[in-house]
């Protein structure tokens, strides 16, 4: 009907990757690394495509049952386009996962000129994402 329009989205049974760690704690190194390499195959894809996500946390990761775990990143509502000819300097995002230049918390040597940042936030959010898959924890 062309009255309407829809939408269809794939069904993720395990939901957010916050609940499933809250309900079945730290995850095995294998579980780990398989999630993180999803996820890093994820952003690979953003980067290659200059998109910078900026809000990598574990409820904008959503889970199946399939064996092994499948992950997929959502929730690009804070996400940008970086190209070239486009510069990040919203301060934007999950403030357990954020980088330190987008906190404004580097040495002034280490500060991006102009408050200018770079896609290389997503990486240190993964960062702190795969702690938290393994320990429960944040790192900050």
């Amino acid at each position: 009907d062309s009255r309407f329009t829809y939408i269809a989205l794939e069904y993720m049974d395990k939901g957010d990757l916050g609940k499933y760690l809250a309900a079945h704690g730290p995850q095995t190194e294998a579980n780990a690394k398989e999630i993180t390499r999803q996820l890093l195959q994820g952003l690979e894809y953003l980067h290659k495509n200059n998109i910078c996500h900026r809000d990598m946390k574990p409820e904008n990761v959503l889970m199946t049952s399939q064996s092994p775990l499948l992950v997929k990143l959502t929730d690009f509502g804070a996400s940008k386009i970086c190209s070239e000819n486009t510069n990040l300097r919203t301060k934007i995002g999950t403030m357990r996962y954020m980088a330190p230049e987008l906190l404004g918390v580097l040495p002034s040597k280490f500060t991006p000129k102009n408050g200018i940042y770079s896609n290389a936030v997503d990486m240190w959010s993964l960062g702190c994402l795969t702690y938290q898959i393994c320990t429960l924890k944040t790192p900050f």
